[in-house]
């Protein structure tokens, strides 16, 4: 019982000290034309152009292809879980089709 005020006093904590932060850097990000060091950084890293604007169809098409690579990922981590999962010891436990299922 002690741990769970613990861990809620932390979490709590932890919301009220970047709370604030968080939203300085918001209010930065979308009042201000400048952009920072680390962000034009990024942008050179990958190839952007910050001045320049996308219209609504090359937007719509990095939306998808962006939404592609997300769905992949995440099947690629679902169908390979039984793979990660041959790994613990328990394996056999996560077999069953439900876990209220007598053995």
């Amino acid at each position: 019982m002690v741990t769970e005020w613990i861990q809620l006093s932390i979490f709590l904590f932890s919301i009220a000290v970047f709370s604030p932060l968080f939203g300085f850097w918001l209010y930065k990000v979308f009042t201000s034309s400048e952009t920072l060091k680390f962000e034009l950084f990024l942008y050179k890293l990958c190839g952007i152009d910050h001045k320049r604007s996308m219209d609504w169809k090359e937007y719509a098409i990095s939306l998808l292809i962006f939404n592609l690579f997300g769905f992949i990922l995440l099947f690629l981590i679902l169908f390979f879980k039984i793979v990660f999962l041959s790994i613990l010891p328990t394996f056999r436990d996560w077999i069953s089709i439900s876990h209220s299922t007598p053995q």
